[in-house]
C-alpha cells in the first residue's frame, strides 16, 4: 500500500494525530521525570488507571473519561503517602499501582469478566481512536506544553536541585502536585496508544534517547518530542503494513531510536553533559 493511500483513511488520520499528540506530551513530561528519577510513576499511574477504565466500562461511560479523575486522585495519593506516611516514592507508586490493578480485576469480574473492550485498553488500540478521544489528546497536549512554558524555570530547577529550588522560593509542593496530576491525565490519554502495559514506555524511552545526545535542556525537550512523534507515525505505518499491534510497533520504533542515540553518542567520542540553557 502506498503512503498516499494509507493516509487517505479517516481513522488512520485520527490515529496518527492522536498518537503524535500523546507521544509528544509523554516525551516532554518524561524528560523531567527521568531527570528526577521518577520515571516509574508513569507505570504506577497506568496500572492505577486500570480501575478507572473498568469502572467506566461497568457504568457505560467512556473509560478514558472515567479514568482521568481516578488517576489524578491516585497521583495525589502517591504524594500523600510519600509525604505523610513516610513511605519511599517507589514503594508508594508500587502500592498504588497494585491497588488499581486489583480493583480493576474486581470490577471487571462484576461486569462478567474480561472482554474485548477492556483488553483494548490493556494493550492499546490506537487505530480505534474516536473523535472525542482525539479531543482529549489535544487538550492534554495543550495543557502539558502550556504548563511547561509557564513554569519552565521552576520545573528545571526542581528537576536538578529540589532542595535548592525550595531555598530559592519555588513552591515545590503545589508545583509537584500539579505536575503529577498532569502526568496522570496524559498517561490515561495514552492508554489508547499503547495500553496500560506499555504507556510508561512513551514517557521513558524518547526522553532517555534525547538525553543521550542533547547538550541543553531545551534541546533535550525538542529532541525527545521529535523522536516520540517520529516513532508514533512510523510505528503506526509499520503496524498497518505488517499487521502488527500498533502499540507494540510504536514501542519497537522508540527502542530502535534509543539504540541509535546510544550508538551515536558512543561514536561521537564525547561524554554528554546536560546544562540548563536559558536561551
Amino acid at each position: 500500500m502506498s503512503l498516499a493511500e494509507f493516509l487517505s483513511y479517516g481513522f488512520v488520520q485520527r490515529s496518527l494525530l492522536a498518537a503524535a499528540l500523546i507521544s509528544a506530551s509523554c516525551a516532554a513530561i518524561g524528560v523531567f521525570l527521568v531527570l528526577r528519577r521518577m520515571s516509574l510513576i508513569g507505570d504506577g499511574l497506568a496500572h492505577a488507571s486500570f480501575a478507572g477504565v473498568a469502572l467506566g466500562l461497568l457504568v457505560g461511560v467512556n473509560p478514558l473519561y472515567a479514568a482521568v479523575p481516578f488517576a489524578m486522585a491516585c497521583s495525589y495519593g502517591i504524594l500523600r503517602l510519600s509525604e505523610k506516611a513516610k513511605v519511599f516514592g517507589d514503594a508508594a507508586i508500587g502500592m498504588t499501582g497494585a491497588a488499581g490493578i486489583a480493583l480493576g480485576v474486581a470490577v471487571s469480574s462484576l461486569a462478567g469478566g474480561f472482554n474485548t473492550s477492556l483488553f483494548s485498553y490493556l494493550f492499546g488500540s490506537v487505530l480505534a481512536v474516536s473523535k472525542g478521544e482525539l479531543w482529549l489528546a489535544a487538550l492534554c497536549a495543550a495543557a502539558v506544553f502550556s504548563f511547561i512554558a509557564l513554569f519552565y524555570n521552576e520545573l528545571v530547577c526542581a528537576a536538578f536541585e529540589g532542595a535548592q529550588a525550595r531555598v530559592l522560593g519555588v513552591a515545590t509542593a503545589p508545583l509537584n502536585a500539579a505536575f503529577i496530576a498532569l502526568t496522570a491525565a496524559v498517561v490515561v490519554a495514552g492508554l489508547r496508544v499503547s495500553g496500560v502495559m506499555l504507556v510508561s514506555a512513551l514517557i521513558v524511552i524518547p526522553a532517555s534517547a534525547a538525553l543521550q545526545l542533547a547538550r541543553g535542556f531545551k534541546a533535550a525537550l525538542a529532541l525527545a518530542c521529535s523522536i516520540a512523534v517520529f516513532s508514533a507515525v512510523a510505528g503506526i505505518y509499520v503496524a498497518f503494513a505488517s499487521n502488527l499491534p500498533a502499540g507494540a510497533a510504536i514501542i519497537f520504533v522508540n527502542l530502535a531510536c534509543f539504540a541509535a542515540a546510544v550508538l551515536c553518542a558512543r561514536l561521537s567520542g564525547r561524554r554528554v553533559q546536560l546544562r540548563v540553557l536559558h536561551e
